[in-house]
């Protein structure tokens, strides 16, 4: 450490417990994945109750973090590899068709990751060509 820095704690005169909701509302909004909702959730009941209040607004800005990527990369690639409108992009509430039953696998998800599956962009083939080869589908 240089002699012009100072290595002295920062004394906050406010404590976190006594910031505004609206600060907490826009962590809430600014953390980056579900772990770290759920540990600032549990540090204390009055976060908990800030964070029930944007719950699904926290829900959606997560979803629209992973699902984004995905879409963009799909739209680059219906505009320069695939033929031309080949991507299905999920309707305003997603995919109405994608729910946990017994018997298709999603009923061992969890409600965040069914929701993102309903809201993920898919490459569409009108004519799809399946070659069935030792019990495995080929394409």
């Amino acid at each position: 450490m240089s002699e012009d820095e100072d290595d002295t704690p920062i004394a906050w005169p406010v404590g976190l417990m006594d910031l505004p909701s609206e600060l907490y509302i826009e962590i809430f909004l600014t953390l980056f994945n579900q772990q770290s909702v759920v540990a600032l959730r549990l540090t204390c009941r009055k976060l908990e109750d800030v964070y029930q209040r944007i719950a699904e607004t926290v829900r959606v800005d997560q979803r629209e973090r992973i699902v984004a990527p995905v879409r963009n990369f799909l739209e680059f690639l219906d505009r320069f590899k695939l033929p031309h409108d080949r991507v299905r992009h999920p309707p305003p509430g997603g995919w109405p068709h994608i729910q946990p039953v017994p018997g298709n696998g999603l009923e061992f998800k969890t409600p965040f990751a069914i929701d993102i599956l309903r809201h993920l962009s898919y490459i569409y083939d009108p004519e799809p060509q399946f070659d069935y080869y030792d019990g495995c589908i080929t394409h």
